[in-house]
């Protein structure tokens, strides 16, 4: 057996000639340092290798950007003939969060290039409140993890270094709301300052119609029409106004008028008699609206509720004086006696001479 062996191997025996392939050493790495492998690799082979486009790092987001050595170094997946040892570096390029708080929550903006400029304008439409009659104005800007600068637009200008947080700060306003006859005042104010409000201490609805200022209700509980309070909550504030009307009166001794509230009574009181020589005028009635209606004493008028303007008229008729009239017929009859006696006495001198 053994020499069949033997002879197996001289029947093999020739000139053997021992070939070699080459390989060439391919790393591939990147910059910064996220991974690193490395490749034997035949000569005139193709390498193929996809770099991935995004490797998410803490607050940190790492994004393609080009290879040292590609064909289309834009291009995440390279493939490459390798004639030698080769070193290929992916760059990528660092990308950083931009994240704005809102009711307490952190809310992501995105994702900004490292070393880039971010223009962030804050919203100056107010924030509504679950709670009716309040509001939050920004008041200003907290920011996190990087240097800026306030534009007098409002605008922030912001340079990305690292993971950035905006923090907009707020303040508390609450709705005012005034409310008169004449209109009503919403005004927005904000908490712990002071409000005034004014009210006109009379309105002129017309000119039988006017309304007089009586107090303040809601809120707040004064009678004085111009105050000044502290704003801590909602408020509505009701102006209360007298409405009032006027009552002309005409009477013989001239023309006047009377401002009386609504429903409260109305008193007037004339000269029953309005004595002359021959006739005296005596009142008779008082014409209100055109309705007669007679006094409940002696010159004295009474309407229990005045609801409406009033022209009121005094009606006075005209009587014959008799007993003055008889005083002066007999003074008249005594004047004419006198005369004629004092004639007579005088004829009689004259016809003695």
């Amino acid at each position: 057996e053994r020499s069949r062996g033997l002879g197996d191997v001289y029947k093999r025996q020739g000139v053997y000639t021992p070939n070699f392939r080459t390989e060439y050493l391919v790393v591939v790495t990147s910059e910064p340092k996220l991974f690193s492998y490395s490749y034997w690799i035949s000569e005139g082979e193709y390498f193929v290798f996809s770099a991935p486009k995004t490797v998410n790092g803490t607050d940190v987001l790492f994004k393609f950007r080009e290879w040292n050595i590609a064909e289309n170094p834009l291009d995440n997946k390279l493939t490459i003939v390798v004639t030698k040892p080769l070193t290929l570096i992916a760059y990528y390029d660092k990308y950083f969060p931009i994240r704005v708080i809102v009711n307490n929550t952190s809310k992501l903006i995105g994702w900004f290039k490292e070393g880039s400029i971010y223009y962030y304008v804050p919203s100056q439409t107010p924030i509504a409140s679950t709670k009716e009659g309040v509001k939050y104005f920004l008041k200003d800007i907290i920011v996190t993890g990087s240097s800026y600068t306030r534009m007098e637009s409002g605008t922030y200008v912001i340079k990305v270094n690292g993971p950035i947080t905006l923090e907009p700060i707020y303040d508390v306003y609450y709705l005012v709301t005034v409310k008169l006859p004449n209109g009503e005042i919403r005004e927005w104010v904000k908490e712990g300052e002071e409000y005034s409000i004014k009210a006109p201490k009379t309105i002129q609805v017309s000119d039988d119609v006017k309304l007089v200022f009586l107090k303040w209700v809601g809120d707040i509980d004064v009678s004085v029409p111009e105050y000044t309070f502290e704003v801590n909550k909602p408020m509505v504030i009701v102006g209360v106004y007298e409405k009032y009307y006027r009552v002309s009166i005409d009477s013989p001794l001239g023309k006047d008028y009377r401002w009386v509230p609504e429903g409260n009574p109305l008193i007037i009181y004339e000269p029953p008699e309005l004595p002359g020589v021959l006739t005296t005028r005596v009142l008779s009635y008082y014409l209100v609206d055109g309705k007669e209606i007679k006094p409940i004493r002696p010159g004295l008028l009474m309407i229990e509720n005045v609801s409406k303007p009033l022209t009121i008229t005094v009606v006075y008729e005209s009587q014959i004086i008799w007993v003055n009239i008889a005083i002066i017929t007999g003074l008249i009859g005594l004047i004419i006696t006198g005369y004629l006696l004092y004639t007579l006495i005088k004829a009689r001198e004259v016809k003695k001479s």
